[in-house]
């Protein structure tokens, strides 16, 4: 049983492989079918494994800390479903012979990026969660880079540097730490950490934050952000949908598995992320007001996005344990509608890009009346993203007014409360300027029919949207168990 830990990132690599030696006509079909078995066992095991019990894998047969160590447990069997539908859908989406998706290393790259966002959501020690992460930057980067023009070159030399920057203080951090406590097992180091923390305890705060600004970075947190508004707008809507719903998620995972649930508890990374967070809310809701083009308002939102959820930090540390697993669920919750929601805007902007030429607001008008299919793929993701009722955002937005009214954060409710105010404000803008009125079109575009499976990826995004709007306890049900094993670690070892 705890063999099938590795399965995420064989069925990925196995991609990778078979996307090599298949002709380029048939990489998209290859890339499918492993595509619906990833998502496939992701699914099976958030639903079939116990739910009591962490499966563990020390590979090589290697003991900790010597070997590399991997953990499946309900945390990771969320993420691994929410990456395989995204992973599917993606790869549907696509369009070969389409700027930098005729690429012939276009779809292995997406199986190596998947690579390594699973192992990054499998890991079970600090080094590998690097590795994991540089397996990341190079295969993204690459994606970034491919096409050649000179906005994407550039979106790629800020997005490089500055994660470059976050892998330098992320293995400065790890060495330190194994100095310190002698393990980067993350089980381990909960323990050794928390000993070492009553003799030096600033030495392990400084540990904590130097770890804390790595995924920072990763996490496009205040004012960490930059690189992400200057490179997503510049790909291919396929691979911006993917990285705006997962990249960003890798390194919150990271926040709340090793800054606040294996380093000892402080008060101040809790003030810390806290504030950050309230001020990624509003920094980013303030720059996609202002913006003129589809992508890079919802770039912005992205940043707003990732504080909602980094919220979770002014709960993590609460004396009711209640109130902690209630708070840390939420913002779980919220995660895994960010991603579903936040990849379809991008999947659906690219549609009108394609259909119109265009993604500039007041170059084109009136798209409901000529495509309003499109318009109501539009509005689906939207509204949640707004917290309109009863779609997936109202839920989680609704989830954490409650956690904040409960720990008396008065000042985050008003932070989130002008959040959501803007985000309906720019969600709007984007609907009156492209989808209302008079249908215009700018230069000598013409209406066109959008591509059948690029159609079919966003309904798919939408109706599991719809789905958590209507059902949302499923999903909740799911954030509870991962919250559970996230807060209080589940040690048992499947036989």
């Amino acid at each position: 049983m705890n063999n099938l830990v590795f399965l995420p990132v064989g069925i990925a690599f196995l991609g990778f492989s078979l996307t090599l030696i298949v002709s380029r006509r048939s990489q998209k079909l290859a890339s499918l079918a492993v595509a619906v078995c990833y998502v496939g066992f992701g699914v099976w095991s958030m639903f079939n494994l116990s739910r009591d019990v962490t499966l563990r894998l020390n590979v090589g047969g290697w003991p900790s800390p010597f070997g590399i160590s991997l953990m499946y447990d309900n945390l990771t069997a969320l993420l691994i479903s929410l990456t395989g539908i995204l992973y599917l859908a993606t790869v549907l989406y696509s369009k070969p012979g389409k700027t930098s998706e005729d690429s012939p290393l276009f779809f292995p790259l997406i199986h190596i990026l998947i690579c390594g966002i699973s192992g990054a959501f499998t890991t079970g020690d600090l080094f590998n969660l690097y590795v994991w992460f540089e397996v990341i930057l190079l295969s993204s980067f690459v994606l970034l880079s491919l096409g050649n023009k000179v906005a994407r070159i550039a979106g790629a030399f800020k997005y490089v540097v500055l994660n470059m920057l976050s892998s330098f203080f992320f293995l400065a951090a790890a060495g330190l730490v194994y100095n310190a406590a002698h393990t980067l097992n993350l089980v381990q180091l909960a323990s050794n950490l928390g000993e070492l923390a009553l003799v030096s305890p600033n030495y392990v705060l400084s540990l904590n934050i130097l770890l804390f600004i790595a995924f920072a970075i990763k996490s496009a947190l205040f004012p960490f952000f930059f690189w992400l508004p200057a490179s997503y707008h510049t790909l291919s809507p396929a691979i911006s949908a993917l990285f705006a719903g997962l990249l960003t998620k890798v390194g919150l995972y990271a926040i709340f598995r090793v800054n606040l649930f294996t380093f000892p508890q402080n008060d101040y990374v809790q003030a810390l992320l806290g504030g950050l967070a309230c001020a990624s809310i509003l920094i980013g809701v303030a720059g996609a007001i202002v913006q003129t083009s589809i992508r890079r308002i919802l770039g912005f939102h992205i940043i707003s996005q990732v504080g909602y959820i980094a919220l979770a930090g002014i709960f993590a540390f609460s004396s009711d344990s209640t109130l902690q697993r209630f708070g840390i669920s939420v913002a779980l919750f919220y995660m895994a509608h960010h991603i579903l929601v936040k990849a379809n805007l991008y999947l659906v902007s690219g549609l009108v890009a394609s259909i119109t030429g265009t993604e500039r607001l007041g170059k084109v008008t009136g798209l409901l009346a000529t495509h309003a299919f499109l318009a109501l793929l539009f509005a689906i993701p939207a509204l949640s993203l707004a917290g309109i009722p009863p779609f997936s955002g109202f839920w989680a937005k609704l989830g954490l007014f409650q956690a904040a009214l409960s720990a008396n954060q008065i000042l985050v409710i008003v932070v989130m409360l002008a959040g959501g105010f803007f985000t309906v404000f720019s969600m709007t803008k984007i609907w009156l300027s492209a989808f209302w009125g008079e249908a215009q079109w700018d230069g000598n575009a013409r209406p066109q029919r959008a591509p059948v499976c690029s159609v079919i990826a966003c309904i798919l995004l939408s109706m599991l949207s719809v789905a958590i709007g209507l059902h949302p306890d499923l999903l909740f049900g799911r954030a509870e168990l991962a919250a559970r094993d996230l807060i209080s670690g589940i040690h048992h070892v499947a036989p």
